[in-house]
């Protein structure tokens, strides 16, 4: 089945509109998916801010031994936590790998609890020095630096000296040697004072002392020792993993943008080249249905309308089907007619009414045009042959029959005239035989009506 020129273009429009339609999808889904990786990669990106923001509040407290500080910390902490969240999903939405999310998590857990940790131990030691442990043990050595003062064993005073030595020397270098040497002067210390009111101030001193020590240990004597070292293992692990998160997502980011361009080029390529195929062949289909340029068979077109068949139509090889094709079998139908008119015309000015066109070398109205013609010839000769012969006849002496034939219109005025002719002429011959068998039988008297005659007929019967 040929399409028609309607259905092609309609094709054509129905293609470039739909490929339109899936280029404009493309390219909005991959603008939403670079979007996406954007998005993405500031959310990686802020892991880090956050992070230096907890490692900020983690030294203030550590400096300044304020709470307010700790309570940041857990602010910050729990933003991280949801930016982290909402990486995971939208780097699972994206099909990325978001084990580095799961360790960073890890990391981070462990960084928060070995603060809360080193917050809590900092609290039992004491923010400040009247808070907590430190709090006590000032206490419990001013209590027995009174009591020394204030009774006999003033002379002791330089003993309890020695002992605040070592818990200063402690507490500035946070070297276990001096609560060694701390311990053994205060046994001696508290041999010497045995049984006396002094003994369990002193006592009590020593159990704080030890008790600061134990809180200090559990806090870390050296950065890399208890809560301290756990932190500062945490942190390092964390940084690790933001590095290792970093790497990872950029990598991804970067795989991930190329494959979207990628697609996006392909499928915009793909499209167009489609889309130019398709569109060739339909206007290779038009033209093969056109036969040529549309100026070109509009001109023909608009030169036969004219009357001017000169045109000369050249086609393509092979082609016996497009417009042009048959504006040519047109152009030569209708000088088909053209010529049998011509001849027509030519042979009637040459007075040769039998020629005739040849009917069945047209077809359609044409065929009908030139056998309307040929009838047209035949109706106007048949009564002329007639007369001729009538009028031969009768200029011969040889009266014809009245015409008895139906004509139309002149034609039938003709055989009228013809016909009173032959009635006058036959009139006139029988006044003459008339009159000569009367002059025979001797009867000279005998005369012709003259009056049943018209014109020169009538003066040859007067006569």
């Amino acid at each position: 089945m040929t399409m028609t020129l309607r259905i092609k273009l309609g094709i054509l429009l129905g293609a470039a509109v739909t490929f339109l339609l899936l280029l404009t999808f493309m390219l909005w889904n991959t603008a939403r998916t670079l979007g996406t990786l954007e998005h993405i990669a500031a959310l990686a990106s802020q892991v880090e801010t956050y992070v230096l923001e907890l490692r900020k509040h983690e030294k203030d407290f550590l400096m300044r031994g304020d709470l307010k500080y700790a309570g940041e910390f857990s602010k910050t902490f729990d933003a991280l936590a949801k930016n982290n969240d909402d990486l995971d999903k939208a780097m699972a939405g994206m099909g990325m790998d978001t084990g580095k999310i799961a360790g960073l998590r890890g990391e981070l857990a462990a960084y928060g609890k070995s603060l809360r940790d080193v917050v809590a131990f900092r609290t039992t030691v004491g923010l400040t020095p009247n808070d907590g442990l430190q709090g006590s043990l000032r206490q419990a050595v001013h209590e027995a630096q009174k009591t020394l003062e204030s009774g006999k064993h003033a002379g002791q005073m330089k003993d309890l000296l020695v002992l605040r030595r070592d818990e200063k020397d402690f507490l500035l270098r946070f070297d276990m040697k001096y609560v060694g040497q701390f311990n053994e002067h205060l046994n001696a210390f508290l041999k010497s004072v045995q049984g006396t009111s002094i003994e369990p101030k002193m006592a009590q001193y020593g159990k704080d002392f030890n008790a600061l020590v134990e809180g200090y240990q559990k806090i870390g004597l050296t950065p890399s020792e208890g809560a301290q070292g756990a932190m500062r293992k945490a942190i390092h692990g964390t940084e690790q993993a933001i590095l290792e998160l970093k790497d990872g997502s950029k990598k991804a980011i970067e795989e991930k943008t190329t494959a979207a361009v990628r697609f996006a080029l392909m499928t915009a390529f793909i499209a167009v080249v489609v889309l130019l195929a398709l569109g060739l062949t339909i206007m290779r289909g038009i033209f093969k249905q056109l036969g040529g340029e549309p100026a070109l068979v509009a001109d023909i077109a608009n030169s036969i309308a004219r009357g001017d068949l000169s045109s000369n139509i050249e086609l393509a090889d092979k082609d016996n089907s497009s417009l042009l094709a048959s504006m040519k079998t047109m152009q030569g139908a209708i000088q088909a007619l053209v010529h049998d008119a011509a001849i027509l015309v030519q042979a009637a000015v040459e007075g040769k009414l039998a020629t005739r066109a040849d009917a069945g070398k047209h077809q359609g109205d044409f065929q009908a045009i030139v056998k309307g013609v040929n009838d047209t010839l035949d109706a106007v000769i048949g009564p002329l042959n007639v007369a001729a012969t009538y009028v031969d006849r009768i200029s011969k002496g040889d009266i014809p029959p009245k015409i008895t034939d139906s004509y139309n219109g002149d034609f039938n005025t003709i055989k009228n005239n013809l016909n009173q002719a032959v009635d006058a002429v036959n009139k006139l011959i029988a006044d003459a035989n008339l009159l000569a068998k009367a002059a025979v039988d001797g009867k000279l008297a005998t005369r012709a009506d003259a009056a049943a005659h018209q014109g020169d007929f009538r003066k040859i019967v007067e006569g």
